[in-house]
């Protein structure tokens, strides 16, 4: 019974069996040879090749050993960045192990060259502590591929290098504007050692020409044209370290107005702090801080109007305690006759305040405004009573667009010892203009070594040189004196 059991099970897996292979082709896989066990060591200079074995990229790179290859011919690729490939066919025998060193720098052929221009030409090239015999444009050859730097050295220009990646049996071309230093010198973090290229306004000692500079979110710099020196809540009693405007006065004092921490007055010696926790001012954002002919001291507050401070209380103007127009104030100037001159938002303009009434005497948003030789100058932003914005002059009542429009957008003015004025945009570099109002220079990311063309603040020293500092750009030096 068991016997005839088992053998009708067999009859029906035959028949199963029988009507699977009638439905579908039935394939049976057989296993391939085995590849041989064949060995190589392959090692490199440089290291770090990618090795190829019969066009397969094995994922290794040198110096590393090969396993399980076919006996005969086997074709090899060793490939290393910027180098030629290295191809060559390898005889793998029984019971036989190959080291191979491969020297890439030893070929000839591997070689590459630079040809190295630089504007303006005629710079003296510097390679591996070697001057090169010939000056800018030449062609540097039977260098080896990779990288290489090349140190750039001109007349008043900036020292400065550049990096060439070289590759076999190619010239690479490299050409290098190099920093022309007869007029402007940049201070970036590129060639110098300044904490931040975020920069908000600028100052400059009247001792010792040490320029104090603002910073957007790392305090004051301090620079004496070798040394950075930082100031910031950790290191002194500044009380914000977000920086928006420095007025240094006639007796050398420094008032830094900050965004979130009020004033910080320093003489030299001690600091005085003046915030709306302490004093009458109703703002810590303090937009501009300037001297009044009478030695008072005023400062704008963006939201919250403007105040005086007459060396012992405060006093506020804003539209609840008088007629000011808006408390959207951001910058303040006088005239010679105890008028006081207040840019603001669009619907205001310029208000002028003869300590009585205020008056709106022209619209549109300004940002700066300046009173030189009986001329009030304003700096606008977008559009002005349907004119275009930028600098207007206000002559004896009657406004005029001093010069054909260059810049459109105005942040800051400046003039130096000479009366040049300096013109600052937020978007555009800065304008020079001379006391005639003919000869104009333009200076932007365009046509200069600019990085930025958001220029913050513009100052001058003792000779006359001019101090621009910009946001994202660092500092720049400008040195025309006349």
């Amino acid at each position: 019974m068991k016997r005839l059991n088992k053998n009708i099970f067999y009859s029906f897996f035959f028949v199963v069996l029988s009507s699977l292979a009638c439905d579908k082709e039935i394939s049976i896989t057989e296993f391939g040879p085995k590849i041989l066990n064949g060995f190589v060591y392959l090692e490199s200079i440089p290291g770090g090749a990618s090795i190829y074995v019969n066009g397969t990229n094995t994922g290794q790179t040198t110096p590393d050993s090969i396993k399980w290859l076919e006996y005969g011919s086997n074709k090899f690729i060793l490939r290393v960045k910027y180098y030629r490939d290295s191809t060559f066919i390898l005889n793998i025998e029984e019971n036989k192990k190959e080291y191979l060193t491969f020297d890439f720098t030893k070929n000839p052929a591997m070689r590459g060259a630079v040809s190295l221009a630089t504007t303006p030409t005629g710079a003296t090239v510097i390679y591996n502590d070697s001057v090169l015999g010939n000056v800018t444009p030449l062609t540097i050859k039977n260098l080896l591929p990779g990288k290489h730097k090349f140190y750039l050295k001109n007349t008043n220009c900036r020292y400065d290098s550049v990096i060439a990646e070289v590759t076999s049996n190619k010239t690479a071309e490299v050409n290098k504007m190099l920093n022309d230093t007869t007029l402007l010198v940049t201070y970036n973090s590129l060639y110098s050692d300044i904490p931040s290229v975020n920069l908000t306004c600028i100052g400059v000692d009247k001792q010792n020409d040490d320029k104090w500079i603002g910073s957007e979110s790392q305090g004051i710099f301090i620079f004496n044209e070798k040394e950075w020196k930082v100031l910031d809540g950790s290191n002194s009693p500044l009380p914000a370290d977000n920086i928006y405007c420095i007025l240094v006065d006639d007796d050398n004092s420094k008032w830094i107005g900050t965004y979130t921490g009020g004033i910080a007055k320093y003489d030299g010696l001690s600091w005085q702090i003046y915030n709306k926790y302490n004093s009458y001012l109703p703002s810590n954002y303090i937009s501009s801080i300037r001297k009044s002919p009478e030695n008072d001291i005023w400062v704008t507050m963006p939201g919250f109007g403007f105040a005086k401070f007459d060396g012992t209380n405060w006093i506020t103007f804003t539209k609840d305690n008088s007629a000011l127009p808006t408390n959207e104030i951001y910058d303040i100037a006088f005239d010679d006759r105890k008028n006081i001159y207040l840019a603001a938002k669009e619907d205001c303009g310029i208000i002028k305040y003869d300590g009585k009434t205020f008056d709106i005497i022209v619209k549109g948003l300004a940002k700066c405004v300046v009173w030189k030789s009986d001329i009030l100058y304003a700096g606008f932003t977008g559009e002005m009573q349907d004119r275009v914005a930028g600098i207007k002059r206000l002559l004896k009542e009657i406004w005029y667009n001093p010069v054909p429009v260059v810049i459109n957008h105005t942040n800051t003015f400046a003039f130096d010892k000479i009366n040049n004025l300096y013109v600052g945009s937020p978007d555009e570099g800065f304008t020079v203009i001379d006391p005639s109002f003919v000869n104009i220079h333009y200076y932007s990311t365009k046509n200069s070594p600019l990085d930025a063309d958001c220029i913050t603040g513009i100052a001058y020293d003792s000779r006359n040189v001019k101090w621009i500092s910009t946001l994202g750009g660092g500092l720049i030096k400008y040195k025309l004196t006349k």
